[in-house]
């Protein structure tokens, strides 16, 4: 079991009681974060502290768990870490409610690629994201680099199984892109397609996950931009 330092789990649990205690009395903060996004909560009508919660749920599981047995298990943890991030970008740009589940879809791809991606950063935190039961069902004991080496192609269909999953949730999100306005689109856009480009690199050669952090270019996210800028002023007129 995880047992994370004790500083640091001090200090999770005073940064949520501080913000439990700003969001109740709708006063001031001493940390400019809790206020700021208290601020900013009540100016966009996020509403409630219903998504934030669930964020400190997910964070605090990070400080009790270690793997998730089963996909049921780990969407409990994406819907706080990833889903809820989603929903509240969505009311900040004022997008109508028909967007809220593509906007919380699209925020459980993006950490669902990132669980892909960052396998061995997870191991050396002694953590598997993945679900357990569908490692185990590939002939996985565990996602190490040793264990995929000697099981190279079963460890390949594995990680090709979950970005399937990945792509097909990321083709659920990207139709709500027709509820982001223009100038907002060309950012959210640029940011889907990097993450799909990581995603295909990743299924091209799944152990490429243990030799570098997959992620693209400078340059090439510019020229993105560029072509989202064109591309999506073409495709809305």
């Amino acid at each position: 079991m995880l047992t994370p330092c004790p500083q640091r789990r001090e200090a999770f649990y005073q940064f949520r009681s501080e913000f439990e205690r700003c969001l109740r009395t709708g006063g001031s903060s001493s940390n400019g974060i809790v206020e700021g996004f208290v601020s900013l909560m009540e100016r966009k009508g996020i509403g409630g502290d219903e998504y934030v919660r669930a964020f400190f749920r997910s964070m605090e599981m990070d400080m009790t768990r270690t793997s998730y047995r089963t996909i049921d298990d780990l969407l409990e943890y994406i819907y706080g870490s990833a889903e809820v991030v989603g929903i509240m970008m969505h009311r900040v740009l004022g997008l109508p409610v028909e967007a809220e589940p593509f906007a919380a879809m699209l925020g459980r791809a993006m950490q669902y690629l990132n669980f892909i991606r960052d396998v061995d950063e997870d191991n050396s935190l002694g953590r598997t994201y993945l679900p357990v039961e569908e490692m185990q069902s590939f002939g996985l004991s565990d996602l190490l680099e040793e264990t995929a080496c000697h099981k190279r192609e079963s460890f390949s269909r594995f990680m090709r199984f979950q970005l399937d999953r990945f792509f097909r949730w990321d083709r659920m999100a990207r139709i709500g892109f027709r509820y982001i306005p223009f100038r907002s689109l060309i950012a959210v856009k640029t940011a889907e397609d990097m993450y799909v480009w990581t995603g295909r690199k990743i299924y091209a050669q799944p152990m490429v996950v243990f030799e570098r952090k997959v992620k693209p270019r400078r340059r090439r996210i510019f020229l993105k931009v560029v072509m989202n800028a064109v591309g999506t002023a073409v495709w809305r007129y």
